[in-house]
């Protein structure tokens, strides 16, 4: 674990260029300014050379991921299991952004092809697109936010869908695998698409499982239990203890309760 947190800032320092710089080497000699036109000439005694001019916009993300990379190498010891759970949910969330999200390949389309609602999630491959018909959603908006809000893990993609297959309320969770497939996690119901979004965040996710809070009858009302969804095995199910609010549910999976 502590190697991937290592790996941040050669990752966001990577490229030839920039790690023959970090590595106090000289930057490569070019022969033909015209042929890199973001070029300047340095003269010497002997002749004159080009080196590139590095354009780079925004944050010094370099400098400050190599500065985290340390602080995360000096503290990682003292962080607990759901700490180092959330890190290693933001290397993989940075990890998408350098080499393409591991979302990109979901997709929204109407789901009777003919541009309007309902519209249904699904997978592309190509031109050809696989549709979820249990992911259904009331706007092409609602249904890039359930895309957007995704929690990847253990080759498993977690998002919201509407419980009935019809775009409306209740809302729950579905747990989709690489091939397509996806499971329903039972007692995750909520009332609102954006409930559902934020309960998402909340997910404790671990070495096996995540943790999850929803309506106990799938109704997206109190009272609320807990749940698990097993990466290994498949297997949802809801646990034995109830409460009146799910901020109390996700207390009780993060022991603040």
């Amino acid at each position: 674990m502590l190697k991937h947190l290592a790996m941040m800032a050669v990752l966001f320092a990577c490229g030839s260029v920039h790690a023959q710089v970090l590595h106090g080497k000289d930057l490569p000699t070019l022969n033909n300014p015209a042929d890199h036109p973001n070029t300047t000439p340095v003269t010497t005694s002997n002749s004159t050379t080009t080196t590139p001019t590095i354009v780079t916009e925004g944050p010094n993300i370099e400098a400050e991921s190599a500065k985290l990379a340390g602080e995360i190498r000096s503290s990682g010891f003292f962080l607990n299991g759901q700490q180092r759970q959330q890190i290693e949910d933001h290397i993989t969330a940075i990890r998408g952004i350098l080499f393409g999200s591991t979302t990109k390949n979901y997709a929204c389309v109407s789901r009777d092809n003919d541009g309007l609602f309902p519209f249904l999630l699904g997978v592309r491959n190509g031109v050809d697109f696989k549709k979820f018909d249990g992911a259904v959603y009331p706007t092409l908006a609602d249904c890039n936010s359930a895309i957007q809000s995704m929690r990847i893990s253990h080759q498993y993609s977690i998002a919201c869908t509407s419980r009935d297959a019809d775009g409306s309320h209740p809302w729950i969770l579905i747990a989709i695998n690489e091939q397509g497939s996806f499971t329903r996690l039972v007692s995750s119901a909520v009332d609102t698409l954006q409930q559902c979004e934020s309960g998402l965040k909340q997910v404790v996710i671990g070495d096996t499982q995540a943790l999850y809070c929803g309506s106990k009858d799938e109704s997206g009302m109190r009272p609320f239990v807990s749940g698990s969804f097993n990466f290994e095995t498949t297997e949802a199910r809801a646990g034995a203890e109830s409460f009146s609010s799910i901020s109390e549910c996700f207390n009780f999976l993060n022991g603040t309760r």
